[in-house]
């Protein structure tokens, strides 16, 4: 029997298994950050069959010690193996300075390639605390390291455009968003709406994601398109309205609009004193095909403010079978 029909079940039936589905990490990744804290969040992660200028990893991310948000502003880490991060060789961060205005700030980069280009394009948002706007913007580069100006792509109402995720496919760029409304930054309730480019500039009005938890409000989602499976995966931070904590969640789709949900989560916060006891946050997810391997780096805050990226993986595999196992099939 083929794998392929047990994608969305498979997962919503281990996740019910209160051991969890996949273990957390024993300790956080050593990135540094500009301001010498080496603490952050946001994690966006490209990851090349080929070094590109000089290395396979490169992942953008914002600092975020003791949730300062004047901190939050791009950076751009390179590896060799995804496991030990350092900064490119010419290049400063931030990328981008603060706003001037002393409570506007940025936030949530994503990075992309695009292949047509051989050019990192790098999203982020600029909230305009005097105005209730997010300015959408990108910058881009074709070494890594040497950085456009940025390029104003759009303005929205504060909240309204939350947390980008952004692809290109084939000739394609698509990006999931989440639109919190007018509650501000812990809403009750959510919706991520979907958009697509041709240039990565100019993008299409939204259409609504079917993607809903009956539990868990929807945040920080990470898409990637899956090529060998046909598929687009996600994962998401959620969190219950009135508990504290977030947790890591799994999705899947055939078109990147309608979704199989995962009840459970798979990832939540440690024991007590732990790097990651407190919220498991943003998260970058990556498949490598040829070992089979779901690949996580996770952002997480401990009960002492201190933010950090943690790396799991499992093999995709292995669950397949555990879950032909649980229904009594060979």
């Amino acid at each position: 029997m083929s794998i392929k029909p047990f994608l969305g079940g498979f997962f919503q039936r281990i996740l019910r298994n209160p051991k969890g589905f996949i273990s957390n990490a024993v300790s956080y990744l050593n990135i540094p950050t500009y301001d010498g804290k080496n603490q952050m969040t946001h994690p966006d992660i490209i990851c090349f069959d080929k070094p590109w200028n000089g290395f396979r990893y490169w992942m953008s991310m914002t600092p975020y010690a003791d949730y300062d948000f004047r901190l939050e502003n791009p950076s751009l880490v390179v590896s060799d193996d995804g496991q030990k991060w350092r900064v490119p060789e010419g290049l400063i961060n931030p990328l981008v300075p603060a706003p001037e205005y002393e409570k506007d700030y940025n936030n949530d980069p994503e990075l992309v390639y695009n292949d047509a280009t051989d050019e990192l394009y790098l999203y982020y948002q600029t909230i305009d605390t005097r105005n209730n706007l997010i300015a959408v913007r990108m910058i881009k580069s074709s070494d890594g390291v040497q950085w456009s100006k940025p390029i104003d792509i759009m303005n929205v109402p504060c909240h309204q455009w939350v947390s980008p995720s952004i692809i290109k496919q084939n000739n394609l760029f698509k990006a999931w968003t989440v639109n919190a409304g007018t509650e501000g930054l812990r809403p009750k309730s959510t919706k991520v709406e979907y958009r697509e480019s041709t240039d990565g500039i100019q993008w299409t009005p939204s259409k609504k994601v079917a993607l809903f938890h009956p539990e868990y409000v929807i945040w920080h989602p990470n898409v990637i398109y899956v090529q060998g499976k046909d598929e687009y995966w996600m994962v998401w931070s959620g969190y219950a309205p009135g508990r504290k904590g977030f947790a890591l969640f799994f999705s899947t789709s055939r078109d990147g609009l309608n979704w199989t949900i995962c009840e459970k989560p798979i990832l939540t916060p440690s024991g007590r004193g732990h790097w990651d006891d407190k919220r498991i946050y943003r998260a970058a997810l990556l498949y490598d095909n040829q070992n089979d391997l779901l690949r996580i780096w996770y952002s997480a805050v401990n009960r002492n403010r201190n933010w950090h990226i943690g790396y799991v993986e499992t093999n995709y595999n292995s669950h397949i079978t555990k879950l032909r196992k649980l229904e009594g099939l060979k």
